[in-house]
């Protein structure tokens, strides 16, 4: 015996211990009163098979017998702390089901939410282009619309498509920057090739969103040379204009001030021909201000050209 203190213990408490533990394994304890009934199922003769003769054999029996109620209490409460953490482990690994769910919902909707924004804004793009930062789709359009700047000359070459800029639905191709308060835009205007369509139009437009239906005013180059103002005073309402006629390349201008709105219309050598003022339209700021392109018909395309183009933004009035 090993004496430590005033308490004797077994010469070898480390395999006691494991010796305790695999009869927690096979629940000895908790259904026999003989404490060492057990071992028979290991070896027999009712000592395990490694103490057989072995001298260490009787203060095991010995503290075993002497603390077997201690022992079964140790065991019960074991038992119970291994349901517990049982427990506690499928809780938290449902938790974990959960959240990895959650996450993989919430991606979901994320990139649900951005493909339907996508959807609806259509194919803007967002890169310079002259003096404008935007291009893109009103309404629907067939594929194939695109604006290019020709720095050197000055020129927007706008190609775009859609069946009309009227009534209480708009779609057309549309180059376009965001302004605030009185503006003054003006250009050239011409068409490129011959078409079968007479009402294809180019315009300069200013608009309160890019939404179809929304209000705006244009100064509009159709493709017979009608040359008009037109305007939706709110949204989804029907478009109504006033016009003149200029044939073959036209100078263009609109004029914001407020709610009124006013066309100067002419050749690009000749005095411009006041068309309007119109104060049917109250858009609030910001507006899109731009150039665009609708062909007069949903499935083809048509190509203008806008040069001299000059846009003036006045401060608001204190």
């Amino acid at each position: 015996m090993v004496v430590s203190g005033d308490r004797e213990q077994p010469p070898n408490a480390t395999l006691l211990r494991g010796s305790i533990r695999n009869l927690t394994i096979l629940n000895v304890f908790v259904g026999t009163l003989d404490p060492h009934a057990g071992f028979e199922s290991l070896g027999g003769a009712n000592k395990p098979p490694a103490f057989a003769g072995s001298s260490c054999y009787s203060p095991f029996s010995s503290c075993f017998a002497t603390n077997r109620p201690r022992i079964c209490l140790v065991l019960h409460a074991i038992s119970k702390r291994v349901k517990r953490a049982r427990k506690k482990s499928n809780k938290e690994l449902t938790q974990m089901k959960q959240r990895r769910i959650f996450f993989f919902l919430s991606t979901t909707a994320l990139c649900a939410l951005a493909f339907v924004a996508a959807v609806k804004i259509g194919s803007a793009q967002t890169s310079k282009v002259g003096i404008f930062t935007n291009q893109g789709s009103v309404g629907q359009t067939p594929p194939g619309g695109n604006t290019a700047y020709d720095a050197a000359k000055g020129e927007y070459r706008i190609t775009g498509g859609g069946s009309n800029i009227w009534y209480d639905t708009d779609a057309f191709y549309f180059v376009w920057k965001q302004a605030s308060g009185d503006l003054s835009m003006s250009a050239d205007v011409q068409w490129v090739g011959t078409s079968s369509v007479a009402h294809r139009k180019a315009v300069l437009m200013i608009r309160q969103s890019l939404e179809p239906g929304a209000a705006y005013a244009d100064a509009v180059s159709h493709g017979d040379g009608l040359t008009s103002l037109q305007f939706r005073g709110a949204a989804n309402e029907h478009t109504y204009q006033v016009f003149t006629q200029v044939e073959g390349t036209a100078r263009l201008r609109i004029v914001r001030q407020g709610s009124r709105f006013t066309m100067y219309a002419g050749k690009p050598d000749e005095e411009l021909k006041v068309v309007g003022p119109v104060e049917f339209v109250s858009l609030k700021d910001p507006v899109y201000v731009g150039l665009g392109v609708c062909s007069h018909t949903p499935t083809t395309l048509e190509t203008a050209v806008f040069s001299n183009v000059k846009l003036e933004e006045f401060p608001a009035k204190q």
